[in-house]
């Protein structure tokens, strides 16, 4: 599949099943698109570049990141707000979403983190 981003590409992140394409852009904008959509199905607006994205197996969590703020925003479903935020305070430069969308995994600088994910959703 092609699509038209008509922004520059920061990161990508596939879902586990393949069906689900996540794309970070340098303006700071989140999509996620599906199978032949010539239009995302989701857009958020992490607020600054999109360094790092993850993608729960399902494709349904979003998981954004900026490398140098250390900001962490999950988004989920037609919510244009984060469901959480969460600030490292150092760069983060790789995410992981686990397979029962409770533990997101995030490379900082030379260390991991692992932060839980409130049963809010």
């Amino acid at each position: 599949h092609e699509y038209n981003h008509g922004e520059w590409v920061t990161a990508l992140a596939l879902s586990g099943d393949g069906e689900i394409l996540s794309v970070g852009h340098r303006n700071g904008i989140v999509e996620t698109w599906k199978g032949d959509n010539s239009n995302p199905l989701h857009e958020y607006n992490h607020g600054e570049w999109v360094t790092a994205l993850a993608l729960s197996g399902d494709g349904k969590t979003v998981v954004s990141s900026n490398e140098k703020s250390g900001i962490v925003k999950t988004w989920k479903g037609d919510n244009s707000n984060p469901l959480h935020e969460y600030n490292h305070g150092g760069e983060v430069t790789g995410l992981a979403v686990s397979q029962e969308e409770r533990i997101i995994k995030s490379s900082i600088a030379k260390e991991e983190a692992l932060l839980q994910i409130e049963d809010s959703y």
